[in-house]
């Protein structure tokens, strides 16, 4: 990930990171078929292999971090992601 790291509690985390305001700009700009789109192509990465979620949580999940982005983006403020294994 290229966000900047802000916290890390282990070596095997969890984890803080800013996400890149490139992918947060281009998350806040997309429309409803683009956010779609996505979702559709996000769920038949390899994570998704391991523990697969039925299309309409993950189109849900989408539109839930696009609109964290619209949000971000409006207030000018950095979004976070917390990670853990």
């Amino acid at each position: 990930m290229n966000g900047a790291s802000l916290a890390q509690r282990t070596d095997v985390g969890p984890w803080v990171f800013e996400v890149p305001v490139r992918l947060v700009r281009r998350l806040a700009a997309l429309e409803p078929k683009q956010l779609a789109d996505v979702a559709s192509s996000w769920a038949e990465t390899e994570e998704f292999t391991y523990d697969p979620w039925e299309p309409e949580v993950v189109r849900w999940l989408i539109e839930e971090i696009a609109g964290l982005c619209r949000q971000a983006e409006a207030k000018g403020e950095s979004l976070l992601m917390w990670v853990c294994l």
